[in-house]
C-alpha cells in the first residue's frame, strides 16, 4: 500500500474504529448489561407530566436557547416564554430547564454499548447530540493538522455523562455514524492520521478507483478535464452526505442537533455548462489493455481512457446545479432542528478570493442559528465561548390547538418579554398524517400481524450481495412467471453493456419433460428486462429458474426459486426504477438497492374489486415514517393494477418497508416491499 492511500484510508477509518471500539464494549445480546443503569431524577429536578396523545391534538416538545451577551440565562419560568404555531398562540403545558452539567474525565464516561444504544441515547431530549465533521476536500494539510487540539479539547470539555458525540466524513455513509461520549480513541486516530486534508493535493495521485478513472478522462486537448472533474465528483460526494445526514438527524429526534463543520470553505455553483462541450458522443471502441491491477483484458480498464464512461460523467457531473442542492440542504437542516457551526481552520485572511469561500461557512451557521468560527488564530477560545452558549436549555411542551392531521410544516416562534435576551429554538415540525396518527391511536394487537412479513422481507433484502454482477427477483402473476434481471450498477457503470444483452430464461420442469424458455432483451442503455415465461394451468409452485444474461460484456449466470403467493385481493409486487421525473422511464428492478436520486415506482395486481387502498413507509420495525407514498390506480395490458411512487430524496441510507393496504367489503389484505436506500 503507497503512502498516498494510507493517507486517504486513514481519513475514513477515523469513523470506522471509532464505531469499532464502541462496537466492542458490546456484552452478549443475551447479558443483563445489555441495560445499562439508569440514573436516578436529580433531587431539584422538576416534576415533569407525560407526554399525552389527546385524540386529535399533538404533543410538541420545543427546545429553547435563551442567551444574554451570548451566555445562557437561567432562571426563567413559564410565564417568561410565549410560543406560537402558525401566529397562533399555544398553552405551555411542560416546563423544564436542562444544565450541562461539569465535564466529566474521560476514563469515567461510558460509552453506549452498540450503535442502537447509541442512538437510543442520543434521542433523550435531555441529552445533547454532537456530530464533528470532517470537510477534506475543502481542508488543507496544515489545516486538517491544526484541527486536531480545537476539535479534542471542545469535545473534552462539552460531552458530559449524558451527551453523545459521532464523527463523520464524506467517504463513510453516514449509516454507519456511531455515538460514543470518550474521545481517546478520536484522540488516537487524529494524531496517527493528521494528513487527511486533501485540499492541496488534489492534482496528485487519486486515491480512489472512481477519481481514478475520472483522472484518466484529461486529454491533450482538454488538460484540465480530469481534475475539474474529480472537484466535482468531491463536491457531489460532500453534499450528498451532508443531505444523507440531515435525514439520518432528522429521524434522530425532534430536538436540536449540532454539527461542528470543519472545512475551509468553498463555493457551490450552478451546473458546468462549459465542460459539457467535451463530451465526444459515438459508441464506445473496444480496447485491450493493462490496467492497474497488471491484469491485460478487453474492454475498459481501470487506469485506461474509456471515452463512454468520460461522456457519462462529463453529462451527470457537469449538469449538478450545487448551489441549489445547497439552498436546499440549508432548508433541510432548519426542518431537522440541525445547527450548524462551521470551523475554520485556516486562520486569519484578508483576500478576497478567501472571504468569498468563507462566506459559504457563514451561510450554514446563520441559516441555522449557530456560531461560525472564521478569521481567527484561536479558534480554541471561540470554540470554547460556543460551549457556554450551549451550557443549557430549556424544554417547552404543548398540545397544537391544530387538529389536522394533514402532514403539513408548521411554524414555530418562541418569545420572551425579559430585556436583552437572544431567542434561538425549534422553528417548526412537520404534523403528522391521518394514516401515522391512525397508527398512533390503533390497538397494538392489530399491529401484531406485521412483523413475520417484515421479517421475511428483510431476509430477502439481506441477501442482496454488494458485490453481486447480476440481480434476479420473479413473482407468479396470472398469466405466468414475471422474471427481472437487472445488471448491477458496477457492471454498467464500466461500460461493458453499452449495446445491451440477451436474456434467457430457463424454467425446469418434472423429470422427462425437458424445460420451458423465454427470451427478453436489456436494451442498450438500460441495465434490466423483464420476461414472461407461460405456465400451464397445472403448475403450482415452486418453481425453479435459471437466468442467462449475454452480450458484450461476457456471460453472467444466476438461479432463483419462484414461490407462489396465497392472496385474494393484490397480486405479488413488481418494482421499478426511474429519476424523479413523473414522466421518466421505469425500468425494472430486481438489484432493490436505490440512491437518492432515483424513484421506487410499485404495481400489484388486482384480483377482486377494491374499495380502498393505501401506503405508507414503515421502518425496520414496522413503525409508520412520515415520507408520504403516492398511490394509484393504472391500467396494464387490460388488467388493473395498484402503483405507489416514492422518492427516494426522504430517506437517509437504511433499509425501509412500502406496505399497501387494500381492502374490499370486509376483507382486507396488506403487502409489504423492502428497500434499501444508498448513497
Amino acid at each position: 500500500m503507497s503512502r498516498r492511500t494510507r493517507l486517504w484510508t486513514g481519513a475514513s477509518l477515523i469513523v470506522f474504529v471509532l464505531g469499532t471500539f464502541v462496537a466492542a464494549q458490546s456484552p452478549s445480546p443475551q447479558s443483563p448489561a445489555d441495560s445499562p443503569p439508569q440514573s436516578p431524577p436529580a433531587a431539584d429536578a422538576p416534576e415533569q407530566r407525560p407526554p399525552m396523545f389527546r385524540g386529535t391534538s399533538n404533543f410538541v416538545v420545543v427546545d429553547v436557547y435563551p442567551r444574554r451577551n451570548g451566555t445562557v440565562v437561567a432562571g426563567l419560568t413559564k410565564a417568561d416564554f410565549q410560543v406560537t404555531e402558525d401566529g397562533k398562540a399555544q398553552t405551555i403545558e411542560t416546563f423544564e430547564f436542562i444544565a450541562s452539567e461539569p465535564n466529566t474525565p474521560d476514563a469515567e464516561r461510558r460509552d453506549p454499548i452498540s450503535q442502537q444504544d447509541g442512538d437510543r441515547q442520543a434521542a433523550d431530549p435531555r441529552n445533547r447530540v454532537f456530530v464533528v465533521y470532517l470537510d477534506p476536500y475543502h481542508t488543507d494539510v496544515v489545516g486538517s493538522r491544526d484541527a486536531r487540539r480545537p476539535i479534542l479539547d471542545f469535545l473534552t470539555r462539552t460531552i458530559n455523562d449524558h451527551d453523545v458525540f459521532g464523527v463523520l466524513t464524506p467517504e463513510v455513509a453516514v449509516g454507519n455514524l456511531v455515538f460514543a461520549r470518550r474521545t481517546e480513541t478520536l484522540e488516537a486516530e487524529l494524531t496517527k492520521y493528521w494528513t487527511w486534508g486533501e485540499a492541496d493535493r488534489i492534482n496528485q495521485m487519486p486515491r480512489t478507483p472512481t477519481e481514478q478513472q475520472l483522472d484518466m478522462c484529461t486529454r491533450l486537448d482538454a488538460q484540465a478535464l480530469g481534475p475539474a472533474l474529480v472537484r466535482l465528483h468531491r463536491e457531489n460526494l460532500l453534499i450528498e452526505s451532508l443531505e444523507n445526514l440531515m435525514i439520518r438527524l432528522r429521524d434522530l429526534k425532534d430536538e436540536r442537533k449540532n454539527v461542528l463543520f470543519v472545512s475551509q470553505g468553498w463555493i457551490p455553483r450552478g451546473p458546468a455548462e462549459e465542460l459539457k462541450r467535451f463530451v465526444r458522443g459515438g459508441p464506445p471502441l473496444p480496447m485491450t489493455g493493462q490496467g492497474t491491477s497488471g491484469r491485460i483484458g478487453i474492454g475498459p480498464q481501470p487506469g485506461l481512457y474509456d471515452a463512454s464512461f468520460c461522456d457519462r460523467q462529463i453529462a451527470r457531473l457537469a449538469s449538478i446545479d450545487f448551489e441549489g442542492r445547497f439552498h436546499d440542504l440549508l432548508e433541510r437542516a432548519v426542518r431537522a432542528n440541525v445547527t450548524f457551526y462551521p470551523v475554520d481552520v485556516a486562520g486569519l485572511t484578508t483576500s478576497t478570493a478567501s472571504i468569498n469561500v468563507k462566506n459559504t461557512l457563514r451561510r450554514l451557521s446563520d441559516a441555522t442559528d449557530g456560531v461560525a468560527v472564521i478569521g481567527t488564530n484561536d479558534v480554541t477560545t471561540a470554540l470554547r465561548r460556543i460551549a457556554e452558549g450551549m451550557a443549557g436549555f430549556y424544554l417547552v411542551g404543548y398540545y397544537s390547538t391544530n387538529p389536522n392531521n394533514d402532514g403539513r410544516y408548521r411554524e414555530i416562534r418562541v418569545k420572551t418579554g425579559q430585556p436583552r435576551i437572544d431567542i434561538s429554538a425549534r422553528r417548526g415540525y412537520l404534523a403528522p398524517t391521518a394514516a401515522m396518527a391512525a397508527a398512533a391511536t390503533a390497538p397494538r394487537a392489530a399491529a401484531l400481524v406485521v412483523p413475520a412479513a417484515i421479517e421475511a422481507e428483510l431476509n430477502r433484502l439481506s441477501r442482496l450481495r454488494p458485490d453481486a454482477e447480476l440481480f434476479s427477483y420473479g413473482i407468479a402473476a396470472s398469466r405466468g412467471l414475471d422474471v427481472i434481471v437487472e445488471l448491477s450498477s458496477r457492471q454498467t457503470e464500466g461500460g461493458r453493456w453499452t449495446a445491451g444483452a440477451e436474456v434467457r430464461v430457463a424454467l425446469a420442469q418434472a423429470a422427462g419433460s425437458g424445460e420451458v424458455v423465454a427470451t427478453g432483451k436489456i436494451e442498450p442503455g438500460s441495465r434490466s428486462a423483464l420476461v414472461r415465461v407461460p405456465l400451464d394451468n397445472n403448475s403450482s409452485g415452486p418453481w425453479r429458474v435459471a437466468l442467462r444474461v449475454s452480450g458484450s460484456g461476457g456471460l453472467l449466470e444466476d438461479r432463483i426459486e419462484i414461490v407462489a403467493a396465497r392472496s385474494s385481493l393484490l397480486g405479488p409486487p413488481v418494482g421499478y426504477r426511474a429519476n424523479v421525473s413523473p414522466r421518466a422511464a421505469l425500468k425494472p428492478i430486481a438489484d432493490f438497492q436505490l440512491r437518492r436520486t432515483e424513484r421506487l415506482h410499485v404495481e400489484w395486481g388486482v384480483l377482486k374489486a377494491i374499495d380502498r387502498k393505501d401506503a405508507r413507509v414503515l421502518d425496520r420495525r414496522g413503525q409508520p415514517l412520515p415520507q408520504p407514498a403516492v398511490v394509484s390506480t393504472v391500467e396494464t395490458g387490460g388488467d388493473a393494477r395498484i402503483a405507489a411512487d416514492l422518492a427516494m430524496a426522504a430517506f437517509s441510507e437504511g433499509d425501509y418497508i412500502l406496505e399497501l393496504t387494500a381492502s374490499a367489503g370486509a376483507e382486507t389484505e396488506r403487502k409489504v416491499l423492502a428497500f434499501r436506500v444508498v448513497r
